[in-house]
């Protein structure tokens, strides 16, 4: 499958330092789906508290934010036709 260009754009950006999930959006793979499956829920809840504990509320927004961007993401992929 080829994915859209603004898809791929969005994943990367999003992923920046991540070269085998580029090279898997460059090949078509089906991986895409499932790594971003599997980043969407990935919060500790411990983490949550030690950032609250450290008074690093912006840094946790910013966390739940970047999941927000995922789970958004993997439900574009769910919608992309498959060949």
């Amino acid at each position: 499958m080829k994915y859209p260009d603004e898809f791929v754009r969005a994943v990367k950006e999003t992923f920046p330092s991540i070269g085998n999930l580029h090279t898997a959006l460059d090949k078509g793979s089906d991986t895409v789906g499932n790594f971003l499956n599997n980043r969407r829920s990935s919060v500790d809840p411990r983490r949550v508290i030690d950032f609250i504990d450290d008074g690093k509320v912006q840094l946790l927004r910013s966390e739940a934010e970047h999941l927000l961007r995922v789970d958004a993401l993997y439900r574009r992929w769910l919608e992309l036709p498959r060949d």
